[in-house]
This record gives structure tokens, sequence and C-alpha cells, in this order.
């Protein structure tokens, strides 16, 4: 995937299971009836070149919690020259009181020059691939899908199942426990967390609120 494609799509994002009860509740994509329609209400996306998240949905699903995050992404990779500048500045300039929403940045490119993953705050990374069929672009974590086309509903696509999908917790387990146990804002403070067990892995992993 190119820079471009990435920052031009419009980006259905849903939890997976794994996320917990609590985040599928309020998940429009599992909480809606869907049932007379093949395709998926959801939470919809757009990544900005100036390393910014938009929010394009009119849906108030999870706007609450999107104005509590503190804007920002882990420096503990070793592939920080691979991000964004406008992504590293807005992290650079939060010095003491790090702005509220969701910033991202470019963690890893193949040999090509594609994107194959990138980073949204501190959460675990958004690995990028392709549908099988429609050839469409795929992100997934352990926790979270976006695709770059209109979501199925469930029961209208089997390979975005999440047992289907090929991103789980235990794929990605330093990352959960690094989210979960070793982050600290930019400036100090604290994350607010609820325990949430997975169904992947026994576990026990938190995701913040």
């Amino acid at each position: 995937m190119t820079l471009e494609e990435l920052t031009t799509f419009q980006w259905r994002f849903r939890f997976k299971e794994s996320a917990g009860s609590h985040w599928m509740q309020i998940d429009p994509y599992w909480s809606h009836d869907h049932k007379s329609s093949k395709i998926a209400q959801t939470i919809i996306r757009k990544f900005e070149k100036n390393g910014t998240l938009k929010r394009l949905d009119d849906l108030e699903a999870m706007r609450m919690f999107e104005s509590t995050v503190s804007a920002t992404t882990t420096d503990d990779d070793d592939n920080n020259e691979m991000e964004n500048s406008s992504s590293s500045s807005s992290s650079s300039s939060s010095s003491s009181s790090p702005p509220s929403g969701f910033m991202w940045k470019i963690k890893e490119t193949a040999a090509n020059g594609l994107v194959k993953c990138i980073q949204v705050n501190h959460f675990p990374s958004y690995v990028a691939s392709r549908h099988p069929k429609n050839w469409g672009f795929i992100m997934q974590s352990c926790w979270v899908l976006l695709t770059s086309f209109p979501m199925p509903a469930q029961g209208h696509d089997e390979l975005l199942d999440d047992n289907k999908l090929a991103v789980s917790v235990d794929d990605q387990l330093d990352e959960v426990q690094r989210y979960n146990y070793g982050f600290a804002p930019v400036g100090g403070g604290d994350v607010n967390r609820v325990m949430m067990p997975t169904l992947l892995t026994t576990t026990a992993i938190t995701i913040a609120t």
C-alpha cells in the first residue's frame, strides 16, 4: 500500500471480539441491526497526511473516548525513521500537555517502499494486507479491523470473520503488554484503563478509556 492510498481511502473501522464485550457493545458494527443490509454501519476514519486521524461518520459511538485520548505514538521501536515528518513533529511538540485525539505514523515499510505497518498512538500496530477476493486493502491489529471498502455486515464475508483474520493477541503480545503496562503519556500522567479478558489468550488485557 502506498502512502497516497493510505491517506486517500475512507477506512471502515470495527473492533474484533478479542477487544472484549465493552467495546463490542458501543461499536455500531456489533450493536446495530444489519439484517436488512449486506453492508455494516461502521465508524469511518481517514488518515490525514499531517499525521492526524479524522472521523468522517456522524455516529456518536466512541466520541467521548476519542476526545480524552492523548495524541501520542510510541517511540521505542527501531523504525522511527519511517514515521512521517508531520507525525514526528506533532509528537515532539507535546512537551507537557499532549493534545487529544489520534495520531498515526508509518512503523514499517517494505523494500519497495510500500507501507506494511502503521502505529496509531500507543495501540498495537495495524498490519496492512489485501482482501484475497476483492483485492481491497485491510489493516488490522489484534483488537481492530479496518477496510478500505464498505465493510460487509456479519455473515456476508467469512474471510473477514475474526477466526479468519491473521493478526491475533498472541501475535502482538509484546505490544499488548507494552500498551497495558509499559506506556506513560508524554508529559506524565495516567492512562485510565478497564481490565478486559481477551478471547484469544489467557493473558488479561486492558484498553484505555
